[in-house]
């Protein structure tokens, strides 16, 4: 429960015939609004909601460094992005044949320094330039685990695959993650005053750190959060952990690998979010634009020439209505796929 806000556990009562926990987010203090940039980092569940924001045509720059996990390498990545200074051939290192990044996934390996730069500093550029624009910055929470390469002390991002004796494993305790954090955010809302800042931790549990280290990294992120959020009134904490763990308590709803929550977990999630952190012309726009994203969806079949004419022109129509509407949403990709089924 946050601090002066509503309960996001309501429990079954003998006359809900709804049998599970039903978890409803507080909603945000500040809100999402159309058209605005977004820049979102951290783990992979940042890359799920990132994607339900690309599909509704809201301008999102996403993990500009790949896949991010612990809080210090977020931290230092964020840090780097407001400073703008991007990367050089000091921050590569060459191991199997590839050029790799301590700060960057393995996404953006490649076979030359030079590439390998020119993809991270390309990547890197957009995220300064959408943060510059930003109306909100979402960070999520993978793991309170952390990787110190030896030779340097310095927290690594990812490890790609060096030798274990290369690295120092350690779980953070809540004080650090706080203390980090406090300095990124000031300094994040002394250059944007008006930013809104979403936290979330991931559901996403990390099984290889056995089930009872998972729980105690998630409970170390989540005490972490809390503090931060009571902090800063421009922090939101966004329950997506809770929602998994206790609103979608059922294997059904995890892929194969019991880890990754499916699609209908994440449209679930994504649902909750939009209550919670959109504004109402951004939550109008959303239920409108989404007979248009079924449209796109829809399979075309072979030899279907006049029915298919009819469709697009129905849904040019309809695509230009709700451009109209919403004019701060850029409509063209749809409309242009749509034309081009009548050419």
């Amino acid at each position: 429960m946050r601090e002066g806000g509503t309960a996001y556990f309501l429990p079954m009562t003998t006359t809900d015939p709804v049998f599970r926990t039903l978890v409803k987010p507080d909603s945000a203090p500040k809100k999402i609004s159309l058209g605005e940039s977004i820049l979102s980092l951290g783990s992979c569940f940042a890359e799920n909601i990132s994607a339900q924001l690309e599909s509704c045509r809201f301008p999102v720059c996403s993990s500009p460094s790949g896949t991010l996990y612990n809080p210090l390498s977020i931290a230092s990545n964020l840090e780097r992005i407001i400073d703008g200074t991007g990367y050089n051939a000091s921050d590569l290192f060459e191991s199997d044949g590839r050029w790799k990044s301590f700060s960057h996934h393995s996404s953006f390996n490649a076979s030359s320094p030079d590439l390998a730069l020119a993809t991270m500093n390309r990547a890197f550029t957009d995220a300064v330039t959408a943060l510059s624009a930003a109306g909100t910055v979402i960070i999520t929470l993978g793991t309170a685990w952390v990787y110190y390469l030896k030779s340097t002390g310095v927290v690594v991002a990812n490890c790609h695959r060096l030798p274990h004796n290369w690295f120092e494993r350690k779980m953070l305790t809540e004080t650090p993650v706080v203390e980090r954090w406090t300095s990124v955010i000031r300094v994040l809302l002394e250059r944007f005053p008006s930013l809104n800042i979403i936290l979330t931790v991931s559901p996403i549990r990390h099984l290889r750190d056995n089930p009872h280290e998972n729980q105690v990294s998630k409970g170390r992120l989540l005490s972490a959060v809390y503090e931060l959020e009571k902090q800063f009134e421009s922090v939101y904490y966004f329950p997506s952990y809770e929602i998994m763990m206790d609103d979608l308590r059922d294997y059904r709803f995890y892929e194969a690998n019991m880890t990754h929550p499916t699609a209908v977990a994440v449209d679930y999630i994504w649902d909750r979010f939009r209550e919670a952190c959109f504004d109402d012309e951004a939550r109008r726009f959303v239920e409108k634009y989404r007979s248009i994203q079924q449209a796109r969806n829809h399979r075309i079949q072979a030899g279907a020439g006049e029915s298919t004419q009819r469709f697009a022109r129905h849904m040019l129509r309809k695509t230009d209505a709700v451009q109209r509407e919403f004019p701060a949403v850029n409509l063209h990709p749809d409309t242009d796929y749509f034309a081009s089924l009548l050419s």
